[in-house]
């Protein structure tokens, strides 16, 4: 019987040893990555800055306490699955300026809490459906200026919780459907200089408490039934510098709550009398720097009930006839922009019931004929 007991004691002894062995080289393996690193002592260990420190691969170990992570500004080109495995505490990871082309599946599988990720300014060309699974707290995804040119179904699965996504400065050509979906809680998306021709009607479908789109410099040269069907919380649209040429009738019907809306830089030559049906609670509508040459009398009367609607701007344009009542149905604007156009005749109800008027801006046209009474319906007018 003592010998059955000095074995169990010096097994014993022998497992405490291992530990001890163990964890000396888990604090010799986070020293060493503060000695890479800075980890700032008054963060008691939660803050690692790896900033700017040339690295090729990322250090073996950080300080399991680790909360928030710099890896920015090195030269990592690859990040492999089970990278951060032992950063469960993680709720901030800063990969951005570095040189990384592939993400792995599972390189984030563990960071269950993080909720800041950036990734932008690397050279990531494609991302695997699941390449975020694991994020479930994540609230704001960084990936602009890379080189993506795809979003694949599945692409964002597993981030229920994302309320920002920036991904302008790639090289996406197509919005298909699917590629959002499960992105319940996204609140802003930000696609502006991409390369997107297309959108699939259904592309933003699901995305149900979005807020913000930015499609600025794009290549899109259509809008369609259903392009934006789903974004019912819409606030602010933004399409500024594409190659759009048609917008089909009904086009912004499913942006029930759209407040502001931005066409500028465009190609568009007409405004047609469905064109903003169902844009119910609009405040400001941008058409500056377009080819519009006709605005279809009418074209606004889907307005008329509306008490939001009080900016327009056609500025920069190649009107050159105001017809009668041309703007009926904007009885409550307050600011009418048409500088720099070809305008050189109006007619006698051109304003028609637009009492609420402040503002109206003429400058640069060729005006020669001012029918008598055109300003009748506008007596608020406090410039012009």
């Amino acid at each position: 019987m003592k010998g059955a007991s000095c074995w169990v004691i010096l097994l014993m002894f022998a497992l405490l040893e291992a530990w001890r062995l163990k964890c000396l080289a888990v604090a010799n393996q986070e020293e060493s990555v503060c000695q890479i690193c800075s980890c700032p002592v008054s963060w008691k260990g939660q803050v690692v800055k790896c900033t700017g420190k040339n690295l090729t691969q990322l250090p073996s170990s950080f300080p399991a306490s680790t909360k928030i992570l710099y890896l920015d500004q090195n030269n990592l080109t690859r990040i492999s699955r089970g990278a951060f495995l032992n950063l469960r505490n993680l709720t901030y990871l800063n990969l951005g300026l570095n040189n990384i082309k592939y993400v792995e599946n599972g390189s984030f599988k563990s960071l269950s809490i993080l909720e800041d990720l950036y990734l932008h300014d690397n050279s990531i060309e494609s991302l695997t459906p699941g390449v975020f699974d694991g994020l479930e707290s994540l609230t704001d995804l960084m990936l602009q200026n890379n080189k993506i040119s795809e979003l694949l179904n599945g692409t964002f699965r597993g981030v229920n919780s994302l309320v920002k996504l920036y991904l302008q400065y790639n090289n996406i050509t197509f919005i298909q459907e699917g590629c959002f979906e499960n992105l319940l809680t996204l609140q802003t998306l930000d696609l502006h200089t991409n390369s997107i021709q297309t959108i699939t009607p259904g592309g933003f479908e699901n995305l149900e408490y979005l807020s913000e789109l930015m499609l600025d410099n794009n290549k899109i040269s259509e809008l369609l039934n259903g392009t934006f069907s789903g974004l019912d919380r819409l606030n602010y649209l933004s399409l500024i510098n594409n190659r759009i040429q048609r917008i089909a009738p009904g086009t912004f019907e499913d942006l029930k709550a759209l407040r502001s809306l931005s066409l500028n830089k465009n190609n568009i030559t007409e405004i047609r009398s469905l064109t903003f049906k169902g844009l119910r609670y609009v405040k400001k509508i941008l058409l500056e720097n377009n080819n519009i040459t006709t605005v279809e009398p009418g074209a606004f009367h889907s307005f008329s009930k509306s008490r939001f609607f009080n900016h327009l701007s056609i500025a920069n344009n190649k009107l050159e006839i105001i017809k009668n009542k041309t703007f009926s149905g904007l009885n409550y604007l307050y600011e009418l922009y048409m500088d720099n156009n070809d305008i050189h005749r109006i007619e006698a109800t051109g304003f028609y019931r637009m009492r609420k008027l402040r503002y109206l801006y003429l400058r640069g046209n060729r005006l020669r004929c001012i029918a008598y009474g055109t300003f009748y319906y506008t007596k608020n007018l406090y410039k012009l």
